[in-house]
């Protein structure tokens, strides 16, 4: 699969290109599907999507194969408490109107 991306270059100063610079969008999701995007994406409530920039040397197409890894940094503790109570006594007090706030987990994500 071949897909055009925007890309732009680096140049020295005698006017040649020392990289060119790749952007791209890649949505993750918590089932291990993964999909590369040239425009950002729409995602749905479980997946993630990441802006990425590849920059990429002109000496690497000298270079018979490439490979690289991306690791991204655990977040930490992504618990939130969510106070329904005073949501929906900020709601009431906004609106003037009774408001029934529940906080659900989601499904399908451990």
């Amino acid at each position: 699969m071949s897909m055009r991306f925007t890309t732009e270059a680096d140049w020295d100063d005698k006017g040649r290109y020392k990289s060119l610079v790749f952007h791209f969008w890649l949505t993750l999701y918590p089932d291990g599907d993964m999909k590369l995007s040239r425009g950002e994406p729409s995602v749905e409530r479980t997946g993630r999507k990441m802006k990425m920039e590849l920059r990429v040397p002109k000496a690497v197409f000298q270079t018979p194969e490439l490979k690289a890894t991306v690791t991204i940094a655990d977040p930490g503790d992504t618990t939130y408490k969510i106070d329904a109570e005073a949501a929906a006594e900020a709601l009431r007090a906004s609106l003037g109107v009774d408001v029934d706030v529940r906080v659900i987990p989601p499904t399908g994500v451990e």
